[in-house]
């Protein structure tokens, strides 16, 4: 069983290809630019590396946010067209399971905490016990004195909010810190693996139904009345933004032709 995962939460694209449990390759791109001009290019080249095409591979796993909506926006897009026209079975993983993944080998809570802006952090708390994966606090939006407060078991903090509340963490009972860059973000091998995981149990995600985890309410918005400059800047912006969507969706267009099983 061929899966080709990816995670486009964050500024850092991360692809991985699996053969089974065995990793074939992984590749991570630190791009400050948009997702939507560079996600078909690499998924492309990481396939024709490695010899391999679509109608070949079985299963697409995608990371599911929370983290940057745009990212999340072209991630889950690409997996619903390439899902359904390449007939791949399709599994969906919240970006913050992907991040827990690392920390599997830990006897206790494991806490990842990612930086959501305005003193608050997408939280979720997991735990593998007799090597199942559990969820006891899904992934939410809160503010970190909530994850330590009473708290009686010990607990493993990673993500890339260890940075920022590290003091904290560390004076709390019971709490310790992964804090190596390595441990910030989510990588496109431990989606894998927790997808194959999902796999075993038949989880699979209907295309129609696949949609980013968005955490932010609406309201959390602010308006600002822009400058000249700051409306000149957003045209160009606007019309970057359109230029890179179209040559995203022409990007996929040549990707699945011919894939069609």
């Amino acid at each position: 069983m061929k899966l080709l995962a990816y995670d486009t939460s964050s500024d850092v694209l991360s692809v991985a290809i699996y053969d089974g449990p065995n990793k074939i390759a992984e590749l991570q791109s630190a791009s400050f630019t948009r997702h939507s001009s560079i996600l078909v290019p690499v998924l492309e080249k990481l396939l024709k590396d490695h010899r391999l095409e679509l109608s070949k591979l079985n299963v697409l796993a995608v990371g599911l946010g929370p983290g940057s909506f745009t990212g999340l926006r072209v991630g889950i897009t690409t997996a619903k067209v390439l899902s359904y026209v390449c007939q791949l079975k399709l599994v969906g993983v919240p970006s913050l399971e992907t991040i827990a993944w690392k920390a599997r080998n830990f006897e206790g809570e494991i806490a990842v905490i990612l930086d959501a802006k305005k003193d608050k952090l997408y939280a979720g708390v997991y735990r593998f016990k007799k090597n199942k994966f559990e969820a006891l606090h899904s992934p939410r939006l809160v503010k970190f004195e909530a994850l330590v407060k009473n708290n009686k078991t010990p607990r493993l903090f990673l993500g890339d909010g260890v940075k920022i509340y590290r003091d904290q963490i560390l004076q709390a009972k019971g709490c310790q810190i992964l804090d190596t860059s390595e441990n910030a973000m989510p990588e496109a091998s431990q989606l894998a693996e927790r997808a194959l995981d999902l796999v075993k149990m038949k989880k699979w995600i209907n295309p129609f139904s696949l949609e980013p985890l968005y955490l932010h309410p609406r309201d959390c918005n602010v308006t600002v009345r822009p400058t000249y400059d700051a409306k000149r800047r957003q045209v160009s912006g606007v019309q970057s933004s359109r230029e890179d969507a179209a040559q995203h969706r022409r990007g996929i267009s040549e990707m699945t032709h011919g894939a069609k099983r």
